[in-house]
């Protein structure tokens, strides 16, 4: 009991305990800490498998586009081979180019300039794709806008050359 009395003991005793309570507010904030971090990483994590799932997603969407841009330059080239075909006869038929022909050689150079423009716009949409889900919107109007104008050019020149066939014919 002599020690209780000693102010020195006391006072080591108080700062003892003082100290150990420090260490355990302080163990007890970096417990909360640890929690609140390991929900932090959760979300994180679960953040992170979503954009995962959204980035296959738009990565199976582009495999879609590529597919369905492949087909139409393909359908293009046939029809320019068909009108390139069709031209060839002619001026073997005819021996002389006429206002049709060069109609039908201006259309043909405008697919290949839609073809090309359409290829480039690929590339450019493709790269941008992944990360920016507003330029798809874009891409997907850019590409029905040039589907549309190959398949008017593809109506105007087959009316034009069917027409020029019945002539022929008469």
């Amino acid at each position: 009991m002599k020690h209780l009395e000693d102010k020195e003991f006391r006072k080591s005793f108080v700062r003892l305990i003082y100290l150990h309570k420090i260490a355990l507010d302080g163990y007890k904030k970096a417990d909360k800490e640890v929690k609140s971090l390991w929900s932090l990483t959760t979300n994180l994590e679960q953040e992170r498998n979503e954009l995962l799932e959204i980035n296959k997603q738009l990565e199976e969407e582009q495999k879609v586009l590529e597919e369905a841009l492949e087909l139409e330059e393909n359908i293009s080239k046939c029809h320019l081979d068909a009108l390139e075909v069709a031209r060839q006869w002619r001026v073997r038929q005819s021996k002389e180019k006429d206002d049709n022909l060069e109609k039908a050689s201006r259309k043909i150079e405008m697919l290949e300039n839609v073809v090309a423009w359409q290829n480039y716009l690929t590339n450019k949409q493709l790269q941008e794709l992944p990360t920016l889900p507003k330029k798809q919107n874009k891409f997907k109007l850019l590409t029905n806008k040039v589907k549309s104008r190959i398949k008017q050019a593809k109506a105007i020149t087959q009316e034009k050359f069917n027409t020029y066939i019945l002539q022929k014919d008469k």
